[in-house]
């Protein structure tokens, strides 16, 4: 009986394992989408863990990195490659019209903006900003005030919070390095 146990048991985890590896396998090769937002736990800059940045479209992420950066796009790409050293999730809104006005507003406020990295609780400043706060002004600000669960602006986002800010976001899987 406990051989038969141990049995089932591994049968049970290697389907898990097959399950989950093709997941992410598949989801390495399928598209991102305008207003996905990736988390990444590869950082941590002063004391706040993870990193976030916004799908712009298919093939460009929008994400500022750290003291002394300003916005940038990278290619999934090169996003993958330098967030390479821990997991990427990716949360995707349920309408797509949502993730396309998030990105929309995104790329034309902080493309080339010469925006500053800085950490700061004033959730309307642009000029100064942090990678889980350009993502969550870009729902606020894109999409509107209905799709943020709290919409109190002097206060910090974190990147791993994003998925309890932001309305109708599901899981949507983890990149694969």
């Amino acid at each position: 009986m406990f051989f038969i146990h141990q049995k089932i048991i591994l049968h049970i985890r290697i389907v898990w394992v097959e399950l989950i590896f093709f997941y992410e396998i598949s989801l390495r090769n399928s598209t991102l989408k305008s207003g996905d937002i990736l988390i990444t736990n590869a950082t941590s800059k002063n004391g706040i863990t993870g990193h976030a940045g916004l799908v712009l479209d298919a093939n460009e992420i929008l994400h500022i990195q750290g003291a002394g950066y300003n916005p940038v796009v990278d290619t999934k790409a090169r996003f993958i490659h330098r967030y390479k050293n821990g997991w990427i999730k990716v949360y995707r809104p349920s309408n797509t019209s949502m993730g396309e006005s998030a990105a929309n507003w995104a790329d034309k406020k902080y493309r080339n903006s010469g925006a500053l990295y800085g950490i700061n609780l004033d959730l309307n400043r642009t000029d100064l900003t942090y990678c889980s706060k350009i993502v969550w002004q870009s729902y606020f600000f894109g999409v509107g005030r209905k799709s943020i669960l709290n919409s109190n602006k002097s206060r910090l986002i974190r990147p791993y919070n994003l998925k309890f800010e932001i309305r109708n976001l599901k899981f949507a899987g983890n990149v694969s390095n």
